[in-house]
């Protein structure tokens, strides 16, 4: 349990530390922060009990009630997690489309990237979008522990992003 406290302590820190380079405004920051903060959390203890995440979506609205947004089909029946976030993406904005409480929205999702040395550097990826700011894409790298399922957590990758889930 001590691993998942200092894991979600951790990604408040460098998530809010990271973002603090962006320019925004103080209750947008504060809002994607806040819902950031959170499903990166709900990601990493995911990882940890089961060693890898299915795309999932989360929605946080005006008065901060957060709402999960996922597959919710049969598992014989559930597509490659490659194929559904496209999917995902599309629900979440169309979600966001007609519920106008809602005001940041996130997609996440595994995904690797290679260093600079070429090696494969697992992590999360996520797609966060405030309804009034500028959609963001960060990657949380892991660096594999020394127990199955333990990682510790690289230093996050932020950059501006084109794809919105919401309609700007």
């Amino acid at each position: 349990m001590r691993f998942l406290v200092r894991i979600s302590a951790m990604v408040v820190l460098l998530f809010s530390g990271a973002l603090s380079a962006q320019e925004m405004a103080p209750d947008v920051r504060q809002q994607i922060e806040q819902l950031g903060s959170k499903a990166m959390s709900e990601a990493l203890q995911v990882i940890q009990d089961r060693g890898a995440i299915y795309p999932f979506g989360m929605l946080m609205d005006k008065a901060q009630e957060v709402r999960l947004v996922g597959y919710s089909g049969q598992d014989n029946t559930k597509p490659p997690a490659d194929e559904y976030v496209g999917a995902l993406v599309q629900q979440v904005r169309d979600t966001t489309a007609v519920m106008f409480s809602v005001e940041v929205a996130a997609v996440l999702k595994m995904h690797s990237i290679k260093n600079e040395e070429g090696e494969v550097v697992p992590g999360v990826w996520m797609l966060i979008d405030h309804r009034h700011g500028t959609p963001l894409i960060i990657f949380q790298p892991l660096i594999p522990g020394d127990k199955p399922n333990h990682y510790a957590l690289g230093p996050q990758l932020f950059e501006a992003s084109a794809q919105s889930l919401f309609n700007h």
